[in-house]
């Protein structure tokens, strides 16, 4: 069973070490998940509050758990999170190997940046 633990950025790295070799931080602003499956981490997102949107930010799944569904599991949990909070607007950066799934749900690239592989997106939801 997939659970979603309200948690701190000490607590995310204490769990999972390698979020740091992936060039993860987290601002202040952030309210932070760690994603666990029986217990063990498998991962973490983190949302922040704007009034009328919010910003998904590094949703994260460790290495060993991707392609197991993880990410499908953290986007509805985020975008739930969104509309229990009345939001309608998410806006993400995110890798290339998850743009799919925002698009898959609708998202439009509104930004292609030109290093490190990243695309900004939008979604009405």
């Amino acid at each position: 069973m997939t659970s979603f633990i309200p948690t701190t950025e000490a607590d995310v790295v204490r769990s999972m070490p390698l979020i740091r070799k992936a060039g993860l931080y987290f601002s202040p602003s952030t309210q932070l998940y760690l994603v666990q499956d029986d217990e063990k981490p498998v991962g973490a997102c983190g949302v922040v509050w704007v009034a009328t949107s919010c910003k998904f930010k590094n949703q994260y799944v460790q290495p060993v758990y991707r392609g197991k569904g993880y990410f499908r599991a953290i986007m509805d949990f985020s975008i739930q999170e969104a509309l229990n909070r009345g939001i309608h607007v998410v806006d993400a950066t995110c890798t290339l190997m998850s743009v799919n799934e925002y698009i898959k749900r609708g998202a439009v690239i509104v930004h292609r940046y030109k290093t490190a592989g990243l695309v900004r997106v939008r979604l009405q939801i």
